[in-house]
């Protein structure tokens, strides 16, 4: 069965989290787009209504000038009344500025959840990359000890079955010895890696011979090989 990383379900989280808010937001502009204009139509019923009675009031012989301090959104044109076009459009306007508002708002929540998404992403990620990186780098290291122990192993055994003459006794010695410096520069690289991940170590570039460095691996390699 393959290997559900956690990372995987932490991505899924949010990827449902942000289909949430994305639909609980187009819902909050939806509802505040309708809720402003049933409000609209409630409003301009209202003004209507008030028109209405304005004329009854105006049959009735009350004074003009009456009506329309009362009712300062309506409008008197002889006997009769009716909501004033700018009563009428300063309800429209009312209404564009509140769902120009509620669109504002919730983009910006929805910008910021996305860029705080974004970053959680990349944390996951890097995460998931660092401890990638230290299961490879505890299996190389695994395998690199493991060789020179296993020559080590090797040697002793040969060496307490075999004790041979002094030249075969020098060839092993010298085996257990490189094999030995080269667990000591592993480990020195080891603890190398940790201060520069602290940052306790600052590099200094320089240029090197790669002929010299393949040089030195091939005589180490021939070194392991002749004492086998």
């Amino acid at each position: 069965m393959p290997r559900f990383e956690v990372s995987q379900n932490l991505r899924i989280v949010f990827f449902g989290v942000l289909l949430l808010a994305f639909a609980q937001v187009f819902w909050w502009i939806w509802d505040q787009s309708q809720y402003s204009n049933e409000e609209l139509t409630r409003m301009t019923a209202l003004y209507e209504a008030d028109a209405r009675f304005s004329e009854q009031q105006l049959a009735a012989g009350v004074d003009p000038g009456l009506v329309t301090a009362i009712f300062p959104h309506v409008e008197v044109v002889g006997v009769t009344a009716r909501p004033r076009p700018a009563a009428l459009e300063e309800l429209e306007a009312r209404r564009f500025s509140r769902i120009n508002q509620y669109r504002w708002e919730g983009g910006f929540f929805l910008v910021v959840l996305l860029g705080m998404m974004w970053l959680l992403n990349g944390t996951i990620q890097a995460e998931a990359t660092l401890r990638r990186r230290q299961e490879d780098f505890v299996a190389a290291v695994s395998h690199e000890l493991k060789s020179p122990l296993a020559s080590l192993q090797l040697t002793a055994e040969t060496m307490g079955r075999r004790p041979g003459d002094a030249e075969s006794r020098t060839r092993h010695v010298r085996r257990i010895l490189t094999d030995v410096q080269r667990l000591s520069t592993m480990v020195s690289n080891i603890l190398d890696s940790s201060r520069l991940a602290r940052g306790d170590i600052e590099l200094n570039p320089e240029s090197i011979s790669l002929k010299t460095g393949v040089d030195i691996e091939i005589s180490n390699l021939a070194d392991r090989a002749s004492v086998r």
